[in-house]
């Protein structure tokens, strides 16, 4: 029901592809947490659906996962450019590996060890990322669009940025 509030912990299980979170409700119901880890303990705040699919946003962080960091970005929450900075870079590498393997079963109807998966990365996990796409407000202020709004973030640097 849309606007439910869940008032349920859940766990984090997997990251899905755009970064969220994935868990299920104690009645089953998959649910999409923004700004989770693997491992993390949530409780759940209000529920939304959208295309029949259930999103929420952490109320509260109960017990951290292995992977979660604080990010190194001042940011981070309102610029909504870095769906991983909050993972470690081994966290990364395995979100990305997840999402990768999920991808090639369930489209590719392919089936294999996910192991097997090779994924180098360079470097600590920032200066990586060759091409950004910024934006420009009424106002003339240039940077990211905010998660999930029209909203421009202003940025001077960006921490992933080459």
């Amino acid at each position: 029901m849309p606007g439910d509030v869940a008032s349920e912990t859940i766990v984090i299980e997997r990251i899905a592809p755009g970064g969220d979170g994935v868990g299920r409700c104690a009645n089953g119901e998959r649910v999409f947490v923004a700004d989770t880890a693997p491992g993390d303990h949530v409780e759940l705040g209000v529920l939304e659906y959208r295309k029949g699919v259930a999103r929420s946003r952490a109320k509260r962080l109960v017990l951290a996962g292995p992977h979660r960091i604080t990010p190194k970005c001042p940011i981070v929450e309102r610029c909504g450019g870095c769906d991983f900075m909050h993972l470690s870079p081994e966290g990364q590498r395995l979100a990305k590996v997840g999402i990768l393997g999920d991808a090639l079963r369930r489209v590719g109807n392919l089936r294999f060890d996910i192991e097997r998966i090779a994924y180098v990365c360079a470097g600590d996990g920032f200066a990586y990322r060759s091409r950004v796409r910024l934006h420009v407000n009424k106002d003339g202020k240039v940077g990211f669009v905010s998660s999930r709004s029209t909203q421009v973030v202003a940025v001077e640097t960006c921490a992933i940025a080459e």
